[in-house]
């Protein structure tokens, strides 16, 4: 999936402005090259296990929030602030990669998750829309806290021309318990409040970060200060391509959350849709994404990740133009099947952008930092502005906006995509 060193040592990355940037990139590139078959056999099985466990806990904290928030009578701008909790959650991101940069990843991975799973006990307590929002807040906000150990990790325990396919056999499985997860979770919120049923769900979500603590990750020695803050936000300047890169996902993501704002409120206000029919509608999600993992995974080994989050956006772009001609709530099965195949996509290509695009080792989490930080700042910003354009014009005219604006995102890329050789 990575470049050889070899590559590395006579073209290292385009744009790289002097000798000493592509000498700061061969240090630390070589993977541990000991990974035994049954060492990463044994880490396979033990991710698949805590993935089943994960997926009721990570519908509960995105699929569902923004819907039983608007039925709970929540207003646009609370609406708002669920659907960017995950964005608003990753603003801190580039901090805590700099933050745990020399703590040990798994210890890390551990501690903050076992604070993001129980901090969705604080549902019992969720007596009105707000609160329930800033408790999806907390849960999101730790979750993502994590993702720079997450991110080491799994660029340690699986090998370079394998991680994609694995990576995406794993969350197979996921897929396969979310469509049961799915089903169940949205029956049961049809029968018991979220104050009764988040609690059970934060209790699956313990046992799946105690099973993730059994694989074997070896923490090895800082061999460096921690990153000053400075120069960690500076990324994008001293890697050209890095910046321009995100650059260009920034504008199509931020489109596409100013989309995904008004979604719960097309399907609550105007299709009518019920617990029930979400819970349809997720599984039907999740079904699409066992297929669409297969086809990623062997994709992501093989493609730079880039490539597919360029793709991913333009299922997002399909998305929207079905909400925009929605009339039947019967076409979120339509929106089902895109949304499985995009998030797919956008999942394994997210942590495998940040390590193909670090010049080493240790910098895998400060890449993944500054791209989940910028998704948080366009999350502050796009579901607010939806919020304030919704108070002006229509939910179709901000789908109309929002479809414009990744169109011209998208085709926008198509030129980066040449800059940055990505091919």
């Amino acid at each position: 999936m990575t470049e050889s060193l070899e590559e590395r040592q006579h073209g290292v990355k385009q744009g790289s402005p002097d000798l000493a940037s592509a000498e700061t990139a061969l240090e630390g590139l070589e993977q541990v090259t000991t990974l035994s078959p049954a060492e990463v056999r044994r880490s396979f099985r033990l991710d698949v296990v805590a993935a089943s466990f994960y997926s009721v806990f990570g519908l509960a904290i995105v699929t569902f929030p923004a819907v039983l928030a608007r039925k709970d009578g929540a207003s646009d701008l609370v609406v708002s602030l669920v659907i960017a909790a995950p964005a608003i959650a990753q603003l801190s991101t580039v901090f805590w990669s700099r933050f745990t940069q020399n703590m040990p990843k798994m210890k890390v991975m551990l501690g903050i998750g076992y604070a993001a799973r129980l901090s969705l006990m604080l549902t019992l307590i969720a007596f009105n829309p707000l609160i329930f929002a800033l408790v999806i807040l907390l849960a999101n906000t730790l979750e993502f806290a994590k993702m720079p150990a997450y991110a080491s990790i799994m660029n340690q325990i699986y090998p370079d021309n394998r991680r994609g396919e694995l990576m995406g056999k794993v969350r197979v499985v996921y897929s396969v318990v979310m469509v049961i997860s799915a089903a169940l979770l949205g029956a049961a919120l049809e029968q018991y409040s979220y104050q009764v049923v988040y609690p059970v769900v934060a209790l699956l979500g313990v046992i799946s970060n105690v099973i993730f603590g059994f694989i074997r990750y070896r923490d090895e020695p800082a061999t460096r200060t921690p990153t000053p803050l400075r120069k960690l936000l500076l990324i994008p300047r001293t890697d050209r391509r890095y910046g321009l890169f995100l650059w260009t996902i920034f504008l199509m993501g931020f489109f596409n959350l100013l989309a995904s704002a008004v979604f719960p409120i097309v399907m609550v206000d105007e299709l009518k849709v019920s617990n029930g029919f979400l819970g349809l509608v997720s599984a039907v999600q999740s079904f699409v994404s066992i297929l669409a993992y297969f086809v990623w995974g062997k994709l992501s080994d093989r493609r730079h990740p880039a490539e597919i989050l360029f793709l991913t956006f333009v299922f997002n772009c399909l998305i929207v133009f079905v909400y925009l001609i929605a009339w039947s709530s019967w076409l979120l099965i339509l929106v089902a099947i895109l949304t499985g195949i995009s998030l797919a996509g956008a999942d394994l290509a997210t942590i495998n952008v940040a390590i193909r695009f670090a010049r080493t080792k240790e910098d895998i989490p400060h890449y993944l930092g500054l791209y989940s930080s910028l998704v948080g700042v366009r999350g502050i910003i796009a579901p607010f502005l939806a919020a304030l354009m919704l108070n002006f014009t229509g939910t179709r005219a901000v789908l109309l906006v929002a479809f414009i604006g990744i169109t011209i995102s998208s085709l926008n890329f198509v030129r980066v995509r040449r800059v940055l050789s990505l091919g």
